[in-house]
């Protein structure tokens, strides 16, 4: 059965019902481009197609668009106690004038707020803050893990540092080695024992060293797999992650007590041994255990069923 042909005079009946003016005074095929001015005075065209779609005015859709993304926007900042200055939203990378909470005035592009950047003027403070208070945070944290601080200046966390172990050793480190966990080489590689020194109470071939680096690398990448993967689990309140005073990802059944009893690295790097810890508790608490080697074998055969059950 073939489609009803229309009239162009049925057609611009359509139009006028909708209270658009059809300037076209031809009608060819469905395809066929039409004419109007629309209710509010834009002139445009359309197929007759397009109208039986629910198409209309393209100029009234467009400011409609426009309309709703500055209210959007507007709210983005607002959430943010910003002031949004600026009165028209034309694209995503026209600068966008506002007054931080702070007061500070300044123009930020949409794309640029949506990736996590905010006021200039705050950032340069908060720069600037954090670097005057470096060299007091860097030496609490080692001074909480019973080392000594000697070096004067600190420029960044990959400089080297002048540390004290607590058995006397002065060696070079970086503090993003040490905020990793890894201490003095010295008592590595000699028979240092006490409670102050628990992860080399014995000594370390060159080959354990080895051993140990890639252990501790195998691990590090099946954890970052891991954690993603299973964010949901292991981080359910969405804490920021971060190496310097933040939340760190925590082994509960720590690596060194995974090395020294041979554990499998997969079971180590397990969502059950897995946990967000405020970084000063984590630094604290070095390569201690809080899992029994017991107790993390069951926790990983019963959380593997449970996966298994419901796949």
């Amino acid at each position: 059965m073939q489609n009803k042909r229309h009239t162009l005079e049925e057609i611009r009946n359509e139009f006028d019902r909708e209270g658009y003016t059809l300037l076209s005074n031809e009608y060819k095929a469905n395809y066929y481009k039409l004419k109007y001015i629309c209710t509010k005075g834009h002139k445009h065209h359309m197929t007759y197609h397009m109208w039986q779609s629910g198409v209309r005015c393209k100029e009234c859709y467009l400011i409609y668009q426009k309309r709703n993304k500055y209210s959007d926007i507007k709210k983005l900042f607002e959430d943010e106690n910003y002031q949004l200055l600026t009165k028209e939203y034309k694209s995503n990378r026209q600068r966008l004038e506002y007054i931080c909470p702070k007061g500070h005035y300044g123009s930020i592009a949409l794309y640029s707020w949506k990736n996590g950047r905010r006021c200039n003027k705050c950032a340069i403070i908060l720069r600037a803050n954090q670097k005057r208070n470096s060299l007091e945070k860097v030496y609490d944290i080692i001074s909480n893990s019973e080392y000594k601080y000697l070096s004067g200046k600190y420029k960044n966390s990959k400089s080297k540092l002048i540390i004290k172990c607590n058995k006397a050793h002065i060696y070079q480190t970086t503090f993003s080695d040490f905020v990793v966990g890894k201490r003095c080489p010295m008592c590595a590689t000699i028979n240092c024992t006490g409670s102050n020194s628990p992860v080399w109470n014995h000594s370390y071939s060159k080959k354990d060293r080895l051993d140990l680096k890639e252990y501790r690398l195998y691990i590090s990448q099946l954890t970052k797999y891991n954690f993603k993967k299973y964010n949901y689990l292991i981080n359910p309140n969405k804490l920021k992650n971060k190496n310097l005073d933040g939340y760190h990802i925590d082994h509960i059944y720590s690596v060194m007590d995974g090395f020294r009893n041979n554990v499998n690295a997969k079971i180590i790097s397990s969502p059950i041994n897995l946990r967000m810890l405020w970084w000063s508790d984590n630094i604290s608490k070095y390569d201690k255990s809080e899992f029994t080697l017991n107790q993390l074998n069951n926790l990983y055969k019963q959380f593997n069923l449970e996966i298994n059950i419901n796949k």
